[in-house]
């Protein structure tokens, strides 16, 4: 779907962090700006190993499954790891446990690309030379459980699971079956933006499957499919969660996060949704959270803060009436 160098480009475009490493999230937002010409993607972090290994058996299913090479693309999911010496010695790309007295050496990114044949050890692949076979590695559940950082799942928005597809696809035995599953019609809309002739509010049916419930994707474009901000949105009964919430650097404080927040609220409302949260990611926050805590309390969210290790740094909260 994209080379993985120009995408690493696009996303330290808008990172805004020293040296050469990133957040996985901005490789998702950045897909979306970057790669115009294809339907902009769907993504979401995984919350949990279990999660990781249901992605991870979805993404095996799509390789396996779709001859189309185009098709194969359109679904990825990463995740990233804490490291130690001994995954330089791993035997035949098995990441072995660490002992109990290494330290760690950092945090690294892979390309999940399935579940072994016992489904308790998730295969990956990355671009170290010489390691292993075709680059490919395992990682078991006990390490996963142990040192797992962050997991994410994308695909584009014109395919993928939806609320009635996404059992029979974990199960469709023949391609061609799961080729129409993957690619049935989905719901869209879009609107433009009033008091302009230029700004257009798109909205993509998706499915959340790290919350397992209805899902959009919205879009704000101007001109001629300039995407200038994302949102990905889940609707599970009362309660609607934006799970990202994205401006290009070009076109912050003019105005697009307003717009684009209240057709989150707009769109969360018409699910049949009563209150509405936001997320803030620690990936947002490097430089601090005052930006992102001002931008809340004015659209009206109720702000609490998490101390301690973890993603989400902030989350608002608001009524919907």
């Amino acid at each position: 779907m994209w080379a993985p160098e120009n995408i690493h480009g696009a996303a330290k475009q808008i990172d805004e962090l020293d040296g050469e490493w990133t957040f996985p999230l901005f490789a998702y937002r950045a897909t979306n700006f970057h790669l115009i010409q294809l339907a902009p993607s769907f993504y979401e972090p995984l919350s949990s190993v279990e999660r990781l290994n249901l992605a991870a058996l979805l993404r095996q299913r799509v390789a396996h499954h779709l001859r189309d090479t185009h098709l194969r693309d359109t679904c990825g999911v990463q995740a990233v790891v804490t490291v130690f010496p001994s995954i330089f010695d791993a035997q035949s790309g098995i990441v072995p446990l660490p002992a109990a007295d290494e330290s760690p050496i950092g945090q690294h990114c892979v390309d999940i690309r399935g579940l072994k044949d016992d489904a308790l050890t998730v295969v990956f692949c990355h671009g170290w030379r010489g390691w292993s076979a075709g680059g490919i590695g395992y990682l078991s559940q006990q390490y996963l459980e142990n040192h797992l950082v962050e997991a994410g799942i994308s695909w584009l928005s014109d395919c993928g699971p939806l609320r009635s597809t996404v059992k029979p696809l974990l199960s469709a035995g023949k391609p061609r079956d799961f080729a129409r599953l993957w690619q049935s019609r989905r719901t869209r809309g879009q609107r433009t933006v009033p008091g302009t002739s230029d700004w257009m509010l798109r909205w993509y049916q998706a499915f959340s499957l790290d919350w397992e419930c209805d899902a959009e994707l919205l879009v704000l474009e101007k001109s001629i499919r300039i995407r200038v901000g994302v949102v990905v949105l889940l609707i599970s009964g009362d309660d609607a969660y934006v799970s990202d919430f994205f401006i290009w650097p070009t076109y912050r404080r003019a105005g697009a996060g307003k717009i684009l927040e209240n057709y989150a609220c707009e769109r969360a409302r018409f699910g049949g949704a009563r209150r509405i949260q936001m997320a803030v990611w620690n990936a947002d926050t490097v430089a601090g959270t005052a930006v992102q805590e001002n931008f809340l309390r004015c659209r009206g969210y109720r702000v609490e803060k998490n101390e301690g290790e973890c993603q989400m740094v902030m989350c608002g909260e608001k009524d919907l009436t």
